[in-house]
């Protein structure tokens, strides 16, 4: 696995989702996430996931642990939410995320 999808599954691994409907999901946080701050940076999570082009905000609310996504339903449709989830096709959902930050590039310049 790549490092991406390396991150992608370590991340998931800490969440479950409490609602989903196309163009919005709401996923509860383990506090155990901490465990990856040595490995990943969680601080800059948010920022992240925002740079990705679809991605149209993420809220993180602290107090109940839970992280609510606003995107683009087009480019990333609710199955490869829940395979994230799931821990399943990983590769796909880096390939995704990958040609999407590509077209944003190639649509930059023009």
């Amino acid at each position: 696995m790549g490092s991406n999808i390396d991150i992608l599954k370590q991340v998931a691994d800490y969440c479950s989702l409490i609602h989903s409907t196309p163009g919005r999901i709401r996923v509860r946080v383990s506090p155990k996430i901490k465990d990856l701050q040595n490995e990943v940076n969680l601080h800059k999570l948010d920022e992240i996931i925002e740079k990705i082009e679809g991605i149209h905000s993420v809220k993180f609310n602290k107090m109940v642990g839970s992280i609510t996504i606003l995107y683009d339903n087009h480019k990333f449709p609710q199955e490869i939410w829940h395979d994230l989830l799931n821990g399943i096709n990983l590769e796909n959902i880096s390939q995704k995320i990958n040609q999407i930050k590509k077209e944003y590039h190639a649509n930059e310049f023009k």
